[in-house]
């Protein structure tokens, strides 16, 4: 049996092999001052490979029993319980996936 830091760092892997630290450096301090649901609705709109980086955020999330399949703006009609440790967890993953991020 894995724990959760072993988790996230085998996914965080995954995606980390496609992106650049550019790609994903200024995700945390999107969520941190904007929050979650936020930052993944700018992103969807503004650059291709971030919005990546927020869908592997899901799909980590979905695997953790976190989120309920969709994606993260259905945290929209969750408690904000739920929505904190979607947030908690998200950010714990995204450090991992910026430290195995290929430099520029």
């Amino acid at each position: 049996m894995k724990n959760i830091e072993q988790e996230r760092a085998k996914h965080a892997l995954e995606i980390s092999k496609k992106i650049s630290k550019t790609d994903v450096s200024f995700i945390p301090g999107l969520i941190l001052q904007n929050g979650l649901l936020a930052t993944y609705a700018f992103l969807k709109e503004k650059d291709k490979k971030s919005y990546e980086v927020m869908e592997s955020v899901d799909r980590h999330l979905i695997e953790q029993k976190i989120l309920e399949g969709g994606n993260i703006l259905n945290l929209v009609n969750e408690s904000s319980f739920n929505l904190q440790r979607a947030t908690e967890e998200s950010l714990a993953y995204l450090s991992y996936v910026k430290r195995f991020a290929e430099k520029d």
